[in-house]
Formats: C-alpha cells, structure tokens, sequence
C-alpha cells in the first residue's frame, strides 16, 4: 500500500495505491480501525487506486489499512498543523 505523501496539512488530499491483492474482489479501507469507505473495487491484476480529502480530520498520525480476505497492507500519514501566520 502506498500514499501519494506521507505528510500533509489538515484539508489536504491524498492517493492510496494498492497492489498484490486477490483479483477481482473489493477492498475494505480502515483509517485508524475505522472503516473509511464501504470498499474499493480491486482489478484483474489486484491493483486499485483511491482517493481521498482530510477536510473534516485534526493534525495527527493516521494508519491506513486495506484488506481483501486475509490479505492486508497498511501506510501511514501525518497531517501537521498549517503554520501560524505572523
């Protein structure tokens, strides 16, 4: 599993690449143990591409974990604070 970036800022938006997943089958998406959305569906060579925004998220660490059946692959973000203007 990969993420188009690894950090970001609260409101920012980010890919999730799958891949080695079954083929062919829908992908449940968790961040932080919650589910994310109901699935996301796999291709034939057990690949898929979503994307998602972090306008309603606070500054924190995020794990975003990806299952289909038994397999499973997990990426981490951080979102930061946007700096104070001065």
């Amino acid at each position: 599993l990969r993420l188009s970036d690894p950090n970001g800022q609260p409101g920012s938006y980010f890919t999730v690449i799958g891949w080695n997943f079954p083929p062919s089958g829908s992908a449940s998406i968790e961040v932080n143990g919650y589910a994310f959305t109901d699935t996301v569906p796999v291709n034939e060579t057990g690949s898929f591409v979503f994307f998602f925004d972090t306008s309603s998220a606070q500054a924190g660490y995020y794990r975003v974990t990806a299952g289909v059946g038994d397999t499973t692959a997990t990426a981490a973000f951080c979102l930061e604070r946007s700096p104070t203007s001065r």
